[in-house]
């Protein structure tokens, strides 16, 4: 025996009053630890919650400050770099033939021009002009003049936009631009703006003081522009990009002092599901109690009418499911007899419906001989439409009883054709039909009573109720290896619900054969190809259906 079968014993063999608080108490634990967690998480996610909007809100504040302070150095370079004077000056330095203190008289001014627009921001260490000669005008604010390369690719390929490169000799942010002729647009030169780096980074120190994180400022490329390496530490990590250039903000968050507060609420938790678990399993015994009492009660009463005392009845004091049960065990008792009289009389009616049954069970033969009896006395008085309605019928007779449930394609059509010939009788000339098979198909086989079942249901159904002109069209072809017929009627149509009754049996009663006939047909047809065969149903009300049949090709007749 398995271990899974010897619990099982184990609970089925357990008194009900144990069960119930095994039961209860196993239910009670669910909701419990449904109750903690959530209170868990929710806790869990304020705290997330108020930490990050607090650290998005300070960063979003240093990220308009940087992007202020950016935007005021962009302002002073722009008008460095479209400033007139300068640009005429530096013109007259591109010319090979100055030289001496006419190339120095033009370069002072060139200085004078650069510091009297730069002064509006004090943190700009120093200024570098390159003329197309290469030759550079240097404007110094600081005591020590910066040495760097240009990176002229960088320049050419930005196009006159600012070019923002990394920390130079741990002081000073280049920052370089392509100089263009204002009228032409033409290429006169390169300037290097150098920037104190304390004018973006007293902004973050402040931000690191208050105890959020460690900033720092990431460039293009995704390096921190002063080139430390950044920690790789377990912490919430935040970047902001800069609107005013290509520079992102990244924060370093310091966790600990949220796992902190993540510790006091867990422990809030488990206390919180100790007390829950000691009240659930205090209300569950009692509960138990309160459920067993009654059943133990009513069990031994059941013993008491199995061993024949059927006078043995028992209170039903309260309106709850045991006292329903109790007087249900009441009233089974007065039940008792009337039911063996019902199962008398039941066998009763079985019987006699087995012999009705047996009575009808007439001999195929009979029907052949009395059909031949119609058709000679048709013959002898000229009744030549009783004799051919006979003569169809009697084929439809021998094409029912027949064995074979796997015939050749022709057998079914000339089933449909007999009976059409007596529907024809029946609705005379406003009854017409339309065969269109392809040659290759009369020889293909199929299940029998396939595609007459449609027939008939147009007949019976489509065109219940026209007085107009019924038409009914059979197409029949192999496509892919595939049987189709399509059976078409200009009937009354079938809507929705009723198609969703006939494919999967919806609702279905003797009354509806529609129904019950075109379902057999989309069942027999499942049971025999699986998802290779069925029925679809087109149709509109008051303008047709058609019916398509489709099953794999059979020559063989397997």
């Amino acid at each position: 025996m398995s271990s899974k079968q010897k619990i099982k014993n184990w609970f089925g063999n357990m008194p009900i009053q144990k069960k119930l608080i095994a039961v209860l108490i196993g239910f009670v634990l669910i909701p419990t630890t449904i109750i903690t967690l959530s209170f868990y998480i929710t806790a869990e996610n304020i705290i997330k919650k108020d930490e990050r909007v607090s650290t998005e809100n300070t960063l979003k504040q240093v990220t308009n400050n940087l992007d202020a302070k950016i935007d005021r150095l962009t302002n002073v370079i722009y008008q460095i770099s479209v400033d007139e004077e300068i640009q005429k000056n530096i013109e007259k330095l591109n010319n090979n033939s100055l030289r001496g203190v006419e190339k120095i008289k033009i370069e002072q001014g060139v200085k004078d021009r650069v510091i009297k627009l730069g002064v509006q921001i004090n943190e700009i260490s120093e200024v570098k002009i390159e003329t197309l000669r290469q030759d550079r005008v240097i404007v110094k604010s600081a005591l020590q003049e910066y040495t760097d390369v240009f990176p002229y690719g960088r320049i050419e390929e930005k196009k006159g936009a600012n070019v923002w490169d990394e920390v130079l000799e741990g002081e000073v942010i280049p920052i370089y631009k392509e100089l263009n002729n204002l009228e032409h647009q033409n290429p006169i030169g390169v300037m290097a703006v150098y920037v104190d780096k304390a004018y973006f980074y007293d902004i973050l120190d402040d931000f690191e003081m208050q105890g959020v994180g460690m900033c720092y400022l990431l460039n293009e490329d995704g390096n921190e522009i002063n080139g430390i390496q950044i920690p790789k530490e377990n912490s919430k990590r935040y970047i902001y990009p800069l609107t005013s250039n290509d520079w992102s903000l990244l924060c370093i968050q310091n966790i600990d002092k949220i796992n902190l507060d993540l510790v006091l609420i867990r422990w809030l938790a488990i206390g919180l599901f100790l007390v829950l678990v000691v009240l659930m399993v205090l209300i569950s015994i009692a509960m138990s109690r309160t459920i067993s009492k009654p059943i133990i009660d009513l069990e031994y009463s059941m013993k008491e009418f199995s061993r024949g005392n059927f006078d043995m009845t028992i209170s039903a004091k309260y309106n709850d499911e045991i006292g329903n049960l109790r007087r249900c065990y009441n009233q089974m008792i007065l039940d008792m007899g009337r039911l063996v009289e019902r199962n008398l009389q039941e066998e009763k009616l079985k019987q006699e419906a087995q012999i009705k049954m047996l009575q009808m069970q007439i001999n195929p033969h009979f029907f052949y001989n009395t059909l031949d009896t119609i058709h000679w006395l048709a013959q002898i008085h000229g009744e030549n439409e009783i004799v051919e309605v006979s003569q169809a019928f009697g084929k439809l007779m021998r094409f029912s009883l027949e064995k074979n449930e796997i015939i050749p394609f022709e057998k079914e059509l000339d089933a449909i054709d007999n009976y059409m010939k007596i529907q024809f009788y029946r609705f005379g000339n406003q009854l017409s039909l339309d065969e269109k098979i392809e040659e290759d198909l009369y020889y293909e086989y199929i299940p029998k009573h396939i595609i007459l079942p449609i027939v008939e249901n147009a007949i019976e159904h489509g065109f219940a109720g026209m007085e107009d002109e019924k038409k009914l069209i059979i197409r029949g072809k192999i496509n892919d290896d595939q049987i189709i017929v399509d059976v078409f009627d200009n009937g009354c149509g079938i809507n929705k619900e009723q198609i969703e009754d006939i494919l999967y049996r919806k609702n279905i009663s003797k009354e509806k054969h529609m129904s019950i006939g075109l379902a057999n047909v989309q069942q027999r047809l499942a049971l025999l190809y699986g998802e290779k065969a069925g029925i679809k149903i087109n149709s509109k009300k008051d303008m047709g259906t058609v019916v398509s049949v489709f099953l794999p090709m059979n020559r063989r007749g397997e």
